[in-house]
């Protein structure tokens, strides 16, 4: 393998995770890893300037599982690999969120909420409502949010319970700030704002189902959805976003306000999809990375401006198109990762506390595990 240029790499080790490897980030702001390529691009917002096309940087990279350090090298989180990690439910789960390693949650179909406390999931009994979850995500192992049909709960640390606001529409996305405020998106639009004390509508101008939601801060919020519909909230109103993006906005997820990923999903068959992974650098959402056709992409994690894992679902052969697949970007090169045999389940939702522990959930209640 051939040595790395002109980046630093940061390796941290933990007794239980093992060891990953990071990259410093004074020397690199692109995703693509180089640190002299430009930072803007012709086009303008979401343009797609040369400068911010898909790349592969071929041998001058580091895979997943290998460091640039010594004649083997020590792996990355060695001896980790995806396993399958038993759920205790057969319903799909849509989305997984952890205050930590050791205290994570997934919920899904008919107000199913499953539980892991470090050594295996438990299914909460008796359930706090039967109508279906689609987020959740908390800023403390004692405030914990979930939403779905009509509803939306709250963890507060020992139960779950109504959150008492009247909720009209389903809500399929949830974003918690450490602040305590929160926001709930969904169905034709509906966007739901908890003040760090109550819940209250504050709809945007679109009708299109919103997905995904996501902050930097409370006065730096994006949601999107369905026909590429792209918002942001500037803590006072919301206002709409021109990008590349033109079919559904699934996932939004980021590191700080000049680094967020959008995927891109669609609303066909996998074998015609062909989802994009964009980046928004504080000024103009760029496409990263594009499925090379059969996949529909449903969920993204990043870990830095040079390491990300994004999830979903492909065409395994010739007769199914709903095999969960997961692929890792590292220092300017995709991966696909291996998983178990017979993952023959879509992946809806990834959370991770670390490169070396992540969760991936999807449907017919599976969950695997990315760790030792």
């Amino acid at each position: 393998m051939k040595r790395l240029g002109a980046i630093a790499l940061l390796v941290a080790c933990q007794p239980s995770l093992g060891c990953f490897v990071g990259v410093d980030e004074s020397v690199l702001d692109r995703p693509d890893g180089h640190p002299d390529s430009p930072t803007t691009t012709e086009g303008g917002e979401g343009g797609r300037g040369d400068a911010d096309a898909p790349r592969e940087l071929g041998d001058d990279v580091v895979s997943p599982d290998i460091l640039a350090h010594g004649e083997a090298g020590p792996t990355v989180c060695s001896g980790h690999k995806w396993k399958s990690s038993p759920s205790g439910v057969t319903v799909s789960l849509f989305d997984v969120w952890g205050s930590s390693a050791s205290d994570i949650w997934a919920v899904g179909t008919a107000g199913v909420i499953v539980h892991f406390d470090g050594g295996k999931w438990s299914k909460v009994t008796p359930a706090p409502t039967i109508k279906t979850l689609y987020g959740v995500m908390g800023r403390s192992p004692d405030d914990v949010w979930a939403v779905g049909s009509e509803v939306i709960l709250h963890f507060d640390g020992a139960k779950w319970s109504a959150s008492g606001v009247a909720v009209d529409e389903t809500l399929y996305g949830v974003w918690v700030d450490q602040s305590g405020e929160a926001w709930a998106v969904g169905q034709e639009g509906a966007a739901y704002h908890h003040d760090g004390s109550s819940w209250k509508p504050r709809k945007p101008s679109t009708t299109d189902n919103l997905k995904a939601v996501w902050g930097s801060g409370p006065q730096a919020v994006w949601a999107g959805g369905e026909d590429g519909v792209l918002l942001r909230h500037n803590g006072t109103l919301w206002s709409s976003v021109s990008s590349s993006f033109s079919e559904e906005v699934a996932d939004i997820r980021g590191l700080a306000q000049n680094a967020v990923w959008g995927i891109e999903g669609c609303d066909d068959k996998p074998r015609k999809c062909d989802g994009e992974v964009l980046r928004y650098n504080g000024s103009s959402w760029n496409q990263l990375y594009q499925t090379p056709g059969g996949e529909r992409l449903r969920a993204v994690w990043p870990f830095d401006k040079s390491h990300l894992v994004i999830a979903g679902d492909a065409c395994c052969d010739m007769s199914s198109c709903s095999c969960g697949r997961v692929r890792r970007y590292l220092m300017g090169k995709w991966t696909t990762e291996t998983l178990p045999a017979l993952t023959s389940q879509p992946l809806r939702a990834l959370w991770a506390s670390s490169p070396c522990d992540i969760w991936a959930v999807g449907d017919k209640g599976a969950i695997f595990h990315y760790g030792p």
